[in-house]
């Protein structure tokens, strides 16, 4: 890895995800999602299907050897999900980089569907709910070491353009489960 300004690599990704990014919040609807805790429950099945499906594609273990803060809590976090398991893959770095940015991204849609659903449905549970909650009170914080960390991570213009394409696949795995 070396020899690129750090910052482009958070402008690429962004970039690179924008379309798929916006496509996916706008098919997303909200109403429909929280109309029930059934529904709501529905939605989170599909949404750990396309998680263990992206999870099989990364190496966790990469996270140690690259730093990731706060490893052990987002880790976690996904093991809430529904027959959640880790995969056993030994995945390229951009690949983990770029999966794991769109799944760390993920964790403020989940605490605005869990808010709008206890609105109306204060006692629900079902499997995964506590997923939708991310890390509470501490989501603003770890988003921000999050990308503070993809900011220092120094890597060459391919392994960028590799990262981004990671990206782009991780949505699109969430879309063909998502979508309707």
């Amino acid at each position: 890895m070396s020899s690129q300004n750090p910052t482009q690599l958070l402008s690429r990704l962004r970039s690179a995800t924008a379309t798929a990014h916006a496509t996916l919040d706008s098919s997303t609807n909200l109403e429909a999602i929280t109309s029930s805790p059934q529904a709501c429950a529905s939605y989170v099945e599909k949404f750990a299907l396309a998680t263990r499906e992206v999870f099989a594609r990364i190496d966790w273990t990469l996270a140690e050897k690259l730093g990731l803060p706060d490893a052990p809590a987002r880790l976690g976090r996904y093991q809430k999900l529904p027959s959640f398991h880790l995969g056993s893959n030994h995945s390229s770095l951009p690949c983990f980089i770029g999966t794991l940015y769109v799944l760390e991204g993920s964790i403020h849609g989940g605490k605005t569907i869990l808010e709008t659903l206890q609105k109306h449905y204060p006692e629900a549970t079902f499997p995964g709910i506590y997923f939708l909650k991310g890390f509470g009170s501490e989501n603003t914080a770890l988003w921000k070491r999050f990308i503070g960390w993809l900011q220092s991570l120094d890597l060459t213009p391919s392994e960028t353009s590799d990262t981004c394409d990671a990206a782009c696949e991780t949505f699109a795995c969430f879309q063909k489960h998502l979508m309707p």
